[in-house]
């Protein structure tokens, strides 16, 4: 059995007549990531073959927010399942999306690239934010360590190196999602 993938971008079925279960590949657009799909199955059938996807399985997510004067805010984040209807991301204590938190905890959630834009077809989700330290705040880290591997060792270096250089922390809070 292939091992799961959690990425859902745009992606194209492709046949391959060399599988020996007559399955075919599912490409997304990062670099080598496949997803095993039934031959047949349509492009915009984007669920995961082994069940329903949920915003937990994507790889990156508009985050949307509230100023307070009511205009929204997207930024992408990272983001992983904590059980049950809740998700969760890490961020800086001192960020904009943290302060808007504190000020209207309603947030939105949708499927989207690194950049932000929002994935076609996908459905946006409502929740209730809130900023967390602690033992939660380990709890969700450890969880996007897992997920994201390499590239959050990545960020944590380009980070140490920021508040070397005198920056705020980039990653001391989490926020959990309780979904709608």
């Amino acid at each position: 059995t292939p091992p799961s993938h959690p990425c859902s971008s745009p992606i194209v079925a492709q046949e391959s007549s060399t599988d020996a279960e007559n399955l075919g590949d599912r490409h997304c657009s990062h670099a080598g990531h496949v997803r095993p799909t039934a031959v047949g199955q349509t492009a915009s059938d984007t669920r995961d073959p082994r069940g329903p996807m949920s915003i937990a399985d994507e790889r990156y997510v508009s985050l949307t927010t509230w100023t307070t004067d009511g205009r929204p805010r997207h930024v992408p984040v990272w983001i992983v399942g904590l059980g049950g209807s809740r998700v969760g991301f890490t961020t800086g204590s001192g960020s904009w999306k943290v302060r808007r938190i504190h000020h209207h905890p309603a947030v939105r959630l949708q499927a989207s690239d690194m950049d932000g834009t929002v994935t076609d077809g996908s459905t946006a989700m409502s929740g209730t934010a809130e900023v967390v330290d602690g033992d939660a705040y380990r709890d969700v880290r450890a969880a996007i360590r897992q997920k994201y591997g390499i590239q959050y060792v990545g960020v944590c270096l380009a980070s140490a190196v920021g508040r070397l250089r005198g920056r705020r922390p980039t990653g001391d809070r989490a926020v959990i999602v309780t979904l709608d």
